[in-house]
């Protein structure tokens, strides 16, 4: 709005008045109230220059001391300037709104066809692999963990399970928990714990 005021070249040092303002006193009820007092006071030197006349039907010199500027402009006028300065408010929000909408957009569909880019860029490659006869690359077979020389594979013990040191078992167990069973076996747990069951199978 103050651009296109500024625009028309009428309002130059009302426009510089309002652009010192603080960001928190540019309100849009200020913005009217500010240009408004700016119209009025342009009316009266137009009218004190003799370049403009009050809307009379009297003798040509009707411009008189009790006339004043605010009397040509009907509340009802008012109302009407007040709707077309909320009208070329509304459009330049709705503008506004619309290209941060835009560029937003822009900015997601730039991030899509970057995805996109690096995708075709992986598939070319792939294909220029398979084309020239050499075979896609194999996963890397998993490796065996080795284990410790300590454990007893294949052990068990009724209260620890499956992974014992070797020498422990269920008939050497030396912290045998109540209800424990001598005679129990991995092939014969006889009910005993089954704590780390299959450590040993790979």
């Amino acid at each position: 709005a103050s651009a296109s005021v500024l625009g028309s070249g009428h309002f130059a040092r009302p426009t510089d008045e309002w652009e010192a303002l603080p960001p928190d006193r540019k309100t849009w009820a200020a913005w009217k109230t500010h240009y408004r007092a700016a119209h009025i006071a342009r009316k009266r030197q137009l009218l004190a220059a003799g370049k403009a006349r009050p809307p009379s039907f009297g003798a040509a010199n009707a411009v008189t001391s009790a006339y004043t500027p605010e009397d040509s402009i009907s509340s009802e006028a008012l109302s009407k300037l007040d709707g077309y300065l909320d009208n070329l408010a509304a459009a330049a929000t709705t503008e506004k709104t619309t290209l941060a909408q835009l560029i937003e957009n822009n900015a997601t569909l730039t991030a899509t066809v970057t995805s996109l880019t690096a995708s075709v860029a992986a598939l070319s490659s792939a294909y220029t692999l398979l084309a020239n006869g050499h075979p896609a690359p194999v996963p890397a077979k998993p490796t065996t963990t080795r284990k410790p020389s300590y454990l007893a594979v294949g052990g068990y013990c009724w209260t620890h399970g499956y992974r014992v040191k070797k020498g422990h078992d269920s008939t050497t167990c030396k912290e045998k928990a109540e209800g424990h069973k001598d005679a129990a076996t991995r092939a014969n747990t006889m009910g005993g714990s089954v704590a780390n069951k299959g450590w040993d199978d790979t």
